[in-house]
């Protein structure tokens, strides 16, 4: 969208302390066992790419939606600003990556735009919420890596705190077992204006880690105006 004039935008919505990089590399070994089946967010980005754009995932992590899109035959970059993330992936993904289906790159797009133009930049499963300090540069590099008729697919999300007042600052206790391991779970969530404070404490095996982050709630309409700020044309919010 050199022109400004052709970009599209699509956001899928769903319901410091540590920076980004912080977080992930301590969060990096829970991720798959955490999130790694989550799927609701797998068929808006299928829905929106064709088998012949250039796609980009932007915080790509241990490659959950890469998986999913190899598999249906895209060809994929993915980028993440956590080195352990990307090594978990490229363990994952290696048959793709050797086959010449997959590269992946450490890159921070608040920094600095990607070398490359693409058709497609997906921001997947809340990445642009961590990106608190500088969204428009964000947002401004991703357009700068975009094509005259690109698209950005944008998964966001509305901060549980925010949705039921009364668990505000209360720590939430849950279990899983996954894979036969048993994890216990303490999460507690502030709302500070339009900050998600939040504090996660894993146990597994005995051995404890503590992560605690930060997330910015952006509202559809602040979202629709940073958007149009950066040159991003025809765009929707969904659920």
């Amino acid at each position: 969208p050199q022109g400004a004039e052709c970009g599209r935008a699509a956001v899928w919505g769903s319901p410091s302390m540590m920076n980004p990089r912080d977080t992930y590399r301590a969060f990096a070994e829970f991720y798959d066992l955490y999130v790694g089946s989550f799927a609701e967010d797998l068929d808006f980005y299928e829905s929106h790419c064709e088998s012949s754009d250039r796609i980009i995932e932007i915080g790509c992590g241990t490659g959950r939606v890469l998986r999913h899109l190899l598999k249906l035959g895209y060809r994929l970059v993915g980028v993440d600003v956590s080195q352990e993330m990307l090594e978990r992936a490229r363990e994952k993904l290696s048959d793709w990556i050797d086959a010449g289906k997959l590269r992946l790159y450490l890159h921070d797009f608040s920094r600095e735009r990607f070398n490359e133009s693409f058709d497609r930049a997906l921001v997947s499963f809340y990445t642009f919420n961590y990106v608190i300090d500088r969204p428009l540069e964000f947002l401004r590099n991703v357009y700068s890596s975009l094509d005259d008729h690109g698209m950005i697919l944008m998964d966001l999300y509305y901060p549980n705190s925010l949705r039921d007042r009364t668990i505000d600052g209360v720590w939430i206790k849950k279990e899983l077992v996954i894979d036969e391991n048993p994890i216990k779970i303490r999460d507690r969530r502030h709302m500070a204006d339009a900050v998600e404070h939040r504090q996660q404490v894993f146990l597994i095996n005995n051995r404890e880690i503590r992560i605690d982050t930060d997330r910015r709630y952006y509202s559809p309409k602040e979202m629709k105006g940073l958007l149009e700020k950066t040159g991003f044309k025809e765009i929707t919010l969904s659920r």
